[in-house]
């Protein structure tokens, strides 16, 4: 799904899918504290494979009044490493999921910048989960209402559509994550290289700058950073994926 999706509000197909995660801080005496939430949604087969956005704890995407940046806030970090408050990490942006070792239950997701974490000045930050199940989907026709046994029309949402199943697992537990910082501040749309005739694609510039990610600074008392499924559901038009929150 892209992340225009979370733009516009849609009430006809209930065709979408839902999954909210939440990212926390555990502290040395023991407290979580969410510090932000990504929201992935679209039809089922395309659920982690398409961007999605991330916002403020609790937040809804709605909630959400910056989704891509200005140049000039990109120019600003690239020449003076400045980013001002307005584009703190809890303002929200566009986030990009990336399957790094299906087998291994591993992912990315990349918050998208430029942004402020904890006071400091990021192109994007990384987030790398591990131990996340993902969702599969089913297919199903159904031309036939099965209340009345009439055909339906091809325009009906029920006609033709994709289901999504959730693993057991989701909001169970806490797991492992780890954040790290980079540099990369062109979003969805790499800038092209010059002097070349070759397109950049986004996959490509993701994965030439994850070699190059770093540590964040997080706040002293901070021991670790762990994520959890906190909401998910199915069969859901834009409108309602818009309002989903904590």
């Amino acid at each position: 799904m892209a992340a225009n999706l979370f733009k516009n509000c849609d009430k006809r197909y209930d065709w979408f899918a839902y999954m909210r995660i939440g990212l926390y801080y555990f502290t040395r005496h023991g407290e979580s504290i969410n510090f932000c939430d990504i929201h992935l949604g679209g039809v089922p087969p395309e659920l982690i494979s398409k961007s999605g956005v991330y916002s403020g704890p609790k937040d809804s995407p709605n909630q959400i009044k910056r989704f891509e940046r200005k140049q000039s806030e990109k120019d600003r970090y690239i020449y003076q490493n400045i980013v001002h408050s307005d584009l703190e990490l809890t303002t929200g942006g566009v986030a990009q999921p990336i399957v790094i070792n299906k087998a291994k239950k591993m992912m990315d997701i990349w918050l998208f910048g430029p942004l402020l974490f904890e006071g400091a000045p990021y192109g994007s930050l990384i987030v790398e989960l591990t131990g996340l199940d993902l969702p599969e989907s089913r297919h199903r026709f159904s031309p036939v209402d099965e209340k009345t046994g009439k055909p339906r029309k091809t325009t009906d949402p029920k006609y033709n559509r994709f289901e999504v199943i959730f693993p057991k697992s989701y909001g169970s537990r806490y797991r492992p994550c780890t954040l790290w910082g980079s540099s990369y501040s062109d979003g969805r749309y790499p800038t092209q290289p010059k002097m070349s005739e070759e397109p950049l694609f986004l996959m490509d510039a993701l994965e030439y700058a994850r070699l190059l990610k770093h540590h964040v600074v997080l706040p002293k008392n901070v021991t670790k950073v762990m994520w959890r499924i906190e909401d998910f559901a199915g069969e859901l038009t834009v409108c309602q994926l818009m309002e989903r929150k904590g």
